[in-house]
């Protein structure tokens, strides 16, 4: 797909040719084919770290949220590449990246139920990434909040109200939950990359 062909290609050419600021987003996209499709964990991930600090040396960390999503949780804890998760949302933000913060922020939320499964917990990231939303008017980020806050409906049900205790232990490790909103972001990813690599060029 066009998705995997940008990263690796793009990847490719930085390490021969040298790095700009957005080669942290190819190298990223990289990281997730080389694990998910290729089934190389340790280059995959490798790389991905090679983007995080790229991205923290050039003030481009955002672009890395295809590595803590999809690769990050196979070699560390989900409590750790949470964090890390928001500040890449809250960095493309400042950077005046909103498509890329918006993808940031809804993988936040994403990431926020499959390590947590607490509705406050959820509930916090859903007001967080919904002000994004008006702030930008950001369709996908508000569609991800959209399905989480049905979710976060039906769990609580019609008479429950306020603060509910976790329903199950955090989980420190593992691949994530599948979550129906993948496809949606994969499909939005391949989009996003294509302009985003049209655009600024590597």
């Amino acid at each position: 797909s066009l998705y995997a062909v940008l990263g690796l290609m793009g990847t490719r050419h930085a390490l021969q040719r040298g790095c700009t600021p957005w080669s942290s987003q190819l190298m990223a996209v990289a990281a997730h084919v080389l694990s998910g499709v290729f089934g190389d964990v340790d280059t995959g991930h490798a790389l991905g770290e090679l983007s995080l600090r790229l991205g923290a040396r050039c003030g481009t960390s955002g672009l890395s949220f295809n590595h803590l999503y999809f690769v990050a949780h196979r070699k560390m804890s989900l409590t750790q590449t949470r964090p890390q998760m928001r500040q890449c949302f809250e960095q493309a933000e400042r950077a005046g990246s909103f498509e890329i913060a918006g993808y940031a922020a809804g993988m936040y939320v994403g990431m926020t139920w499959n390590t947590q499964h607490s509705l406050p917990g959820l509930e916090e990231a859903l007001h967080d990434v919904s002000a994004f939303s008006r702030r930008h008017r950001h369709d996908l980020s508000r569609d991800v909040c959209d399905a989480y806050s049905r979710l976060l409906a039906s769990l609580r049900g019609p008479t429950l109200r306020g603060p509910q205790p976790r329903m199950q232990r955090e989980r420190t490790d593992g691949p994530l939950a599948h979550d129906g909103l993948i496809d949606l972001l994969h499909d939005q990813l391949s989009v996003s990359l294509n302009v985003t690599v049209g655009h600024y060029g590597d």
